[in-house]
């Protein structure tokens, strides 16, 4: 990725964040090109509701890394499934919201990182 983010944006995940300028705010997950952040996704596919998604595997950095007040504000209830947003998807005892479309619930599994 090369130009400029939003200097607000925050709460992002990027694979490698190279020649990039402007993740300053809040909580950005970021690698570079010779240490890319994998972000521990399944291929896209049927997880439910109406459009494939790519499903969060057990280990994603994007599990409860997303902003639960943010969402709260713009009134972010469910995932792109319609599944609800709010979900302890790494087993901690907090339910919080994940980044990207995708709430990992901690009943569901697909699969971990490195397997």
């Amino acid at each position: 990725m090369h130009g400029s983010f939003n200097s607000l944006s925050a709460n992002n995940f990027v694979g490698a964040i190279d020649g990039s300028t402007g993740l300053e705010s809040g909580s950005n997950l970021s690698g570079t090109r010779t240490a890319v952040l994998d972000a521990g996704l399944t291929a896209l596919g049927d997880h439910g509701g109406a459009a494939e998604t790519h499903a969060l595997l057990e280990g994603s950095s994007a599990i409860d890394a997303g902003d639960d007040s943010l969402a709260a504000a713009l009134g972010v209830t469910t995932d792109q499934r319609t599944e609800d947003r709010y979900d302890d998807g790494n087993d901690d005892g907090f339910d919080r919201i994940d980044i990207g479309a995708f709430e990992l619930g901690a009943d569901e599994y697909f699969g971990s990182l490195g397997a």
